[in-house]
């Protein structure tokens, strides 16, 4: 009798082998954050290399921003969630997904490693702005800095994601096309003429 029992606890699958595989969350290095902080007040953490940062609710009055130095961050905003002003990404390898309720998508140039992901809209349901551009030496310098409006936008090193429900408006004023793919085709911004999506 031992043996039956031996033999069709050794046959029977453990409860381990069957638990289904849960990855751990990425950060914008596809690799694992460093830690998943999630953000519930109008008071933002430092932003962190290699961590992953999740907005639980609405803020009327924040932004938030990747600084200079500052890598392989990703920033997610659910669809209950949003900021009535833009997110910022100056560090390399940032990833930013928006489902929810954001102004604009700015972004420094070079965009190394960027990703952006929106299906999402402005706070009134008009496209949000995805944006970036050089810093002008007036923009940049003096304790007063004032970073310049989402404008302009380059396709260096981004990928750049549009999907149902989301609308955005890509610019690209800064000289060179942009590529990015809105609801599963690839579309083109260019200097002269901003595109829309959908």
């Amino acid at each position: 009798m031992k043996l039956l029992i031996a033999l069709a606890l050794a046959a029977a699958p453990s409860a381990l082998a069957m638990a289904p595989y849960v990855p751990s969350e990425l950060n914008g290095c596809d690799e694992p954050c460093a830690d998943v902080v999630t953000i519930d007040s109008p008071s933002f953490p430092t932003i962190e290399s290699g961590t992953c940062y999740v907005f639980d609710g609405m803020f009327p009055s924040g932004g938030i921003g990747v600084p200079d130095g500052v890598n392989c961050v990703k920033i997610t905003v659910p669809s209950d969630s949003g900021l009535t002003r833009r997110a910022q990404v100056f560090g390399d390898n940032a990833e930013i997904v928006n489902a929810g309720k954001v102004i604009s998508i700015f972004a420094r140039l070079p965009l190394d490693g960027t990703k952006i992901t929106n299906t999402g809209t402005m706070s009134d349901g008009n496209p949000v702005q995805i944006a970036a551009r050089p810093l002008r030496p007036s923009a940049s310098e003096g304790p007063r800095r004032r970073l310049p409006r989402a404008q302009v936008f380059s396709p260096s090193g981004a990928e750049i994601t549009v999907s149902e429900p989301g609308k955005a408006q890509i610019f690209a004023n800064g000289g060179t096309d942009i590529i990015f793919k809105c609801y599963g085709a690839d579309a083109t911004a260019t200097p002269s003429t901003p595109a829309l999506c959908p």
